[in-house]
């Protein structure tokens, strides 16, 4: 009986003990509230962000080549709403970070930095060159557009 009561005694300090550890690991990794996806220099993607603009996100798409983020107000007075990044398979793994970064803003109407390269030379295939640009990085962050 007494041997009985001294193994739950442990158990239980084993439980609370692993809880408690959990508890506090999880609190030590979790990063800040700030969301961001960015693509990498490559032959696709400029070494350095030509520009950045901040937008509410009126349409997220996937398309067979690219994933798009349209903004609901154009840059500027240039036309430009529509923000491409390709997809393939050295992209994928980027593109699908940015797409979950632009349905997450779109759906909670919240605001986001949009990075693209203002030269339409580095479009990726079937962005309009009139409306669309190269998205290199788009961060979800708390600010407040007007």
């Amino acid at each position: 009986m007494k041997g009985s009561m001294v193994r739950r005694v442990v158990l239980a300090l084993v439980v609370c003990g692993l809880l408690a550890g959990s508890f506090f690991a999880g609190r030590l990794l979790a990063g800040p509230k700030a969301v961001q996806a960015q693509s990498e220099a490559g032959p696709v993607s400029p070494s350095s962000i030509d520009s950045s603009y901040s937008c509410y996100v009126d349409n997220v798409a996937a398309y067979e080549n690219r994933i798009h983020v349209r903004c609901k107000t154009a840059y500027s007075d240039t036309g430009i709403r529509y923000f491409a990044y390709p997809t393939g398979s050295s992209n994928g793994y980027t593109a699908n970070r940015m797409l979950a970064i632009g349905q997450t803003a779109g759906m909670l109407q919240k605001p986001v930095w949009v990075y693209f390269d203002l030269n339409s030379n580095s479009n990726p295939p079937s962005c309009n060159i009139g409306d669309c640009r190269l998205l290199t990085g788009i961060s979800m962050v708390n600010l407040d557009v007007p």
